[in-house]
């Protein structure tokens, strides 16, 4: 049993790269979630832009879709267990790579490592992804 504390990845990506991408000592419940959402990536975000989510039940807080309706940005869900259409999944595997790869052993160790991480995903990779899960890749598109 895993006794210890988890890291939990926050982050966003668009056809460019990453938007924004933080670490947290805690599990994202709808608090945690939406107080992320609310002061580092809805600040980074357009009116127009569309966020795709999957169905971590912090996604789906109450307060989630009002407050990035409230900044003119778009909420999708998508469908339960489709991982495919998400082009966030394979910058996250990436990550979680890279991490196994340079093996921490300290907390402090994998707080540095964790994001040190996202230098591996180019703009090259994001655009892909997108592509790939059947999103817009025209210029001025709201997927960046």
């Amino acid at each position: 049993m895993n006794r210890e504390k988890n890291l939990t990845l926050l982050g966003a990506i668009r056809r460019s790269g990453w938007i924004v991408l933080n670490t947290l000592w805690q599990t994202a419940n709808g608090n945690r979630f939406v107080d992320w959402l609310t002061k580092r990536l809805l600040p980074k975000l357009r009116r127009g832009d569309v966020l795709v989510m999957d169905n971590l039940p912090a996604h789906h807080d109450r307060r989630v879709a009002p407050v990035c309706a409230a900044r003119g940005v778009r909420v999708i869900y998508q469908p339960p267990h489709s991982p495919a259409f998400n082009p966030i999944e394979p910058a996250w595997a990436l990550q979680k790579q890279y991490v196994r790869k340079h093996a921490p052993r300290s907390h402090e160790a994998l707080r540095c490592t964790a994001p040190r991480a996202r230098y591996r995903i180019t703009a090259r990779h994001c655009r892909n992804w997108f592509a790939h899960a059947g999103y817009g890749v025209n210029s001025g598109d709201p997927w960046g």
